[in-house]
């Protein structure tokens, strides 16, 4: 009688079971600062003219489905598959691009042991191909490949202190593609069958995949949130023999798909994130002391700030005021849309 072990290892399940080749691997490693640093996109919500059902495989602007194998790379295979369906909206060809590359070179993240999102690698190094750099599901060195195509910008859907919206989330799809987004994928995910996952947990997210369209619900209940009224097409990583040819369909939040939600922006689009200039932490000596957006100043984009647990918008330069340490969120627009960041001010 075959024996089956199942070893739970930094967020990879891997079988040890030779006659089974089901290794459904995540490794998602959230950072405590996620949230700040980084630009979050959203739009006044009377610009939304959107289509009811979006599929960017009919659309041909996604690439087909891999598998991470036991290699703990979600993070890294989720993310070139955003940057390959950006390439193709902005109509510049088809790479394949290499997963392998992200795992062994990218220095934010620990290889198959886990990451988080590539995105600041491609604005800095590009990405090549993958016949250049072919996958292994393991942890290779690092080889210098030379890039296929480099990221211009990127940033993260919604704001700073919330999860994205359903209409957010149909908007970015529209806008720039496929998306980058998080999951708990836990025994409801590897054990679908077929097309659709309707059983929802509020698990810990631990996996990153590719949102890829979405459709509304055939017979919503007449009190049925607006958020369930769609589902979300979702491209995994974990081969074409998983699901429904390595797609299923779930509504936003079910697992918590879609708490970090991100898109990658090519170099020759027009919609790119402002430079706010500001790092992810601030000590000043003085509470009054003012901090300058010096990138949103640079570009002449009037911002103004708030506490994070505040309503009030203020303007002018950014001060720590009454409190030791605080949440700051700087909002700025564009032609693009609102664009927020978070900072974490504190005095010394």
């Amino acid at each position: 009688m075959k024996r089956l072990l199942k070893i739970l290892l930094m967020g990879v399940l891997v079988s040890t079971d030779l006659s089974m080749a089901e290794e459904y691997a995540t490794g998602l490693i959230v950072p405590d600062d996620a949230q700040y640093g980084v630009p979050f996109l959203t739009w006044p919500t009377a610009t939304y003219d959107l289509p009811e059902k979006l599929d960017l495989r009919e659309e041909g602007l996604i690439t087909g489905v891999k598998n991470q194998g036991s290699c703990g790379s979600c993070w890294a295979f989720a993310g070139a598959a955003v940057m390959e369906s950006a390439v193709l909206k902005s109509s510049n060809g088809t790479f394949d691009l290499s997963e392998q590359e992200l795992v062994s070179c990218d220095r934010s993240a620990s290889g198959c042991g886990g990451g988080w999102q590539p995105f600041n690698y491609m604005v800095k190094n590009g990405i090549g191909l993958e016949e250049s750099f072919p996958y292994q599901a393991r942890n290779l060195s690092c080889k210098k490949i030379p890039p296929a195509t480099k990221a211009l910008q990127w940033g993260n859907i919604g704001a700073p202190n919330r999860k994205p919206t359903v209409e957010e989330a149909r908007k970015a799809l529209n806008e720039f593609g496929g998306l980058w987004v998080t999951v708990a994928a836990n025994g409801y995910w590897r054990g679908v069958k077929g097309d659709a996952i309707d059983r929802c947990s509020n698990s810990q997210i631990n996996h990153a995949v590719t949102l890829a369209g979405y459709e509304p619900v055939s017979s919503p209940t007449p009190t049925q949130e607006k958020d369930a009224q769609y589902k979300f097409l979702v491209k995994n990583s974990w081969g074409t023999k998983w699901a429904s040819e390595g797609y299923v369909k779930t509504p936003l939040g079910c697992n918590n798909l879609g708490r970090h939600m991100s898109f990658v922006v090519p170099a020759d689009h027009v919609c790119t994130p402002p430079d706010f200039g500001l790092p992810k932490a601030v000590k000043v000596k003085s509470r009054l002391e003012p901090i300058r957006a010096a990138g949103l100043e640079l570009a002449k984009l009037d911002y103004t700030w708030r506490k994070s647990d505040e309503t009030t918008e203020r303007h002018g330069p950014i001060r720590l005021l009454g409190s030791k340490a605080a949440d700051i969120i700087v909002t700025t627009r564009n032609e693009c849309g609102i664009w927020t960041q978070m900072i974490r001010v504190a005095s010394k």
